[in-house]
Order: C-alpha cells, then sequence, then structure tokens
C-alpha cells in the first residue's frame, strides 16, 4: 500500500498496489487534509509532476490500468494531474493504458451521459452498478480478482 509517506517506494511489479493519496487513518499524522498540506503535495498555484504524488500518479497512470474506488474523480488537484499528464502524453505520442472506475448509475439518463463525457475525457471509462448496491462491487472485484489470478497462471 502506498501513502503520502511512501508514495515514492518503487512498485512491485507482481503485485497489486493499493493507494491511498492522501493518507491512511492508521497513520494520521501523514493525511493530507488542509488546502496548505495539498498545496505542498500538488504545487501551489499549479500542478507540479515533480512533486512526490503527482509524479508517482504520472507513473501509475502512463504504466498500469487503474481501478479508482471511492474516489469521486471530480475537477479536484487528482483530476488536474491526471489531465496534466494525458497533455504531456499526447505532446510525447505515448499511449496510456485504460483506467476504470466503479461508478454508481446516476439519478437519470442526461446525469448518465454528462457523468460519460467527463470520465472518458479524463482517460477513465466507468463500470457502473445500480445506486446504493455495493454488494455488487464487492462481487465486480472478486471476478477481477479471479480474471488476474487466471491470467498469471
Amino acid at each position: 500500500m502506498l501513502t503520502p509517506a511512501t508514495i515514492l517506494q518503487p512498485p512491485d511489479p507482481v503485485k497489486v498496489t493499493v493507494i491511498k493519496l492522501h493518507g491512511n487513518i492508521d497513520a494520521p499524522g501523514s493525511c493530507i487534509l488542509s488546502k496548505a498540506q495539498y498545496a505542498n503535495a500538488y504545487g501551489a498555484d499549479a500542478i507540479n509532476l515533480a512533486l512526490p504524488i503527482p509524479k508517482a500518479l504520472d507513473y501509475y497512470f502512463r504504466n498500469s490500468s487503474l481501478l479508482f474506488l471511492g474516489c469521486g474523480l471530480n475537477q479536484d488537484r487528482t483530476v488536474r494531474v491526471f489531465e496534466a499528464i494525458k497533455i504531456k502524453a499526447k505532446a510525447d505520442g505515448a499511449d496510456l493504458p485504460q483506467h476504470f472506475s466503479m461508478e454508481q448509475f446516476p439519478a437519470d439518463e442526461s446525469a448518465l451521459i454528462v457523468r460519460n463525457q467527463y470520465l472518458l475525457r479524463i482517460g477513465v471509462t466507468p463500470i457502473w452498478f445500480p445506486t446504493g448496491e455495493f454488494d455488487f462491487v464487492e462481487g465486480m472485484l472478486r471476478l477481477l480478482r479471479n480474471e488476474l489470478r487466471f491470467r498469471r497462471v
């Protein structure tokens, strides 16, 4: 598991990595909560891809398929990092892997269209599940785990 305190540790290529960008409740001192902490982590005025969290996000966004769980992926600093990475990748002519997010189905079709467009713009494919049916997420994660095990054989 990567947290702000361990974000620059090299990833283990044979393990699934869980990234808790803004800290872990087990280590409250490492949590990023305040505006100043976010500015230090991401850059004060603009996203700084050389800082540890954006640098790690850049690595994972370019080299791995990511699955976002419990992450709003709304217009926040993390999304701005992904937007900066996409711009840089396009300028470099680099392809990016496909990323996914488990999302509750929106209330109506127009909200679905807006959310789909937004996620696809930042390079994330939504996996929709019925609103409030979180057991569906657990079942999907089991299927994903089984698929990963199968592919490693």
